[in-house]
């Protein structure tokens, strides 16, 4: 028998290489029930619970907000939801936004804590909370 030739290895030999038979008979299907590759997740995704950043107390925002309620673009939507024990409550404004939209809330409203969306068609301008004051009592009624 010639040095390397295929009778030189006895079947008895344990298998030491890397496996490349991919016949069904070693191998089961990527569909079978019995591999966890196509199992169903069983693993609740955790939602983050996204926080709403305050308008008021960050620079940027109150800027972007200010500059938005002097804009005149038709395209420019504001809503405004009342906030009441965390849970956002339906809209009191939807309509363009408006300079003395702050001072229309805390009066109308007596202020509190408010989610405000500014949008220009599509685009998200603006997504916040403001707290307003309540407003101070007309002086001579008392």
């Amino acid at each position: 028998m010639a040095h390397g030739s295929l009778q030189d290895k006895s079947p008895l030999v344990p298998h030491t290489g890397p496996h490349t038979c991919h016949t069904r008979a070693t191998h089961m299907s990527h569909t079978d029930p019995h591999t966890n590759k196509n199992a169903p997740k069983n693993k609740q995704t955790r939602k983050r619970k996204r926080v709403m950043p305050y308008i008021f107390g960050n620079d940027r925002l109150e800027e972007i907000l200010w500059r938005l309620l002097d804009d005149r673009d038709p395209l420019l939507r504001a809503y405004v939801y009342p906030i009441r024990d965390d849970r956002k409550d339906d809209a009191v404004y939807i309509g363009p936004p408006f300079h003395g939209l702050i001072a229309w809330l805390r009066n109308e409203h007596n202020g509190g804590q408010f989610h405000i969306i500014i949008r220009r068609g599509k685009c998200m301008e603006l997504s916040g909370i403001i707290s307003i004051g309540v407003p101070l009592a007309a002086q001579g009624h008392r």
